[in-house]
C-alpha cells in the first residue's frame, strides 16, 4: 500500500496546480506531466503485483 503513497501524491499535486493557477499554459503541462506519470506508475506497479 505505501507504494500507492508517491503516485497519488503527484495526482493530487496536479490536480491542485491546475485548480490554483492563472490557467498559464506552463503549469497545464506540468499537470498534465504529473497526471501521465502518476497513471503511468500505478499501472507499473498493479503490473508488477500481478506478476
Amino acid at each position: 500500500m505505501k507504494d500507492f503513497v508517491m503516485p497519488v501524491l503527484l495526482l493530487l499535486i496536479s490536480i491542485f496546480s491546475l485548480v490554483m493557477t492563472d490557467r498559464s499554459i506552463f503549469w497545464l503541462i506540468i499537470a498534465l506531466l504529473g497526471v501521465i506519470f502518476a497513471v503511468w506508475e500505478v499501472y507499473d506497479l498493479i503490473k508488477k503485483r500481478r506478476e
